[in-house]
């Protein structure tokens, strides 16, 4: 009977660990995918990797975003959110939050295709973050300037290829975007 009770436990225990090892390697693997995804915020939190490029807006890129995104939603269902420890379900809940959130702007908000000022604030964001680095070298930060200033006309081949319309007021902010 004692040997049922302590195999159960053990069991139990296991079940436990294993709901948490599943969500912390999803975890850390939606982190490294989006910051591959978003170079700029890469920059930002000092990961170098992506200091030369921009994120892609185009159909395919934006398609690849989308699949990864339901493939990560999926990965989540699969965890039973109410065996984690607190602090690893409040980071649960937000991440699912996140990933809806992420879902609506592209299906539903489409920023991309009305938002003239997305693309030069992109650019401009990516510049001056680099700019403002302070613990890249400078032959690391010209390297990485030069790498987003050539990357640059991607995002601008993306604007070209995603704006239906736009409205005066963001063409009016794009223009103060790039004056500044």
């Amino acid at each position: 009977m004692k040997f049922n009770l302590l195999f159960v436990l053990v069991h139990f225990f296991s079940c436990s660990q294993s709901y948490v090892k599943s969500y912390t390697d999803l975890e850390s693997a939606f982190t490294d995918w989006y910051f591959k995804f978003h170079p700029v915020k890469s920059t930002q939190y000092g990961l170098d990797a992506y200091n030369s490029s921009f994120q892609r807006l185009n159909n395919n890129s934006r398609d690849e975003y989308m699949a990864d995104i339901q493939r990560f939603l999926i990965e989540l269902s699969q965890i039973d959110e109410t065996k984690l420890p607190p602090i690893q379900n409040v980071n649960y809940n937000v991440l699912t939050k996140f990933l809806a959130l992420q879902v609506f702007l592209l299906q539903s908000e489409r920023k991309y295709e009305w938002d003239v000022s997305l693309y030069p604030k992109m650019i401009y964001d990516g510049i001056v973050g680099l700019v403002d680095l302070d613990y890249l070298s400078m032959n690391a930060r010209t390297d990485a300037l030069q790498g987003r200033l050539e990357q640059s006309i991607t995002v601008l081949d993306d604007a070209y290829e995603n704006l239906k319309f736009y409205s005066e007021f963001h063409q009016h902010e794009a223009l103060k975007i790039m004056d500044a």
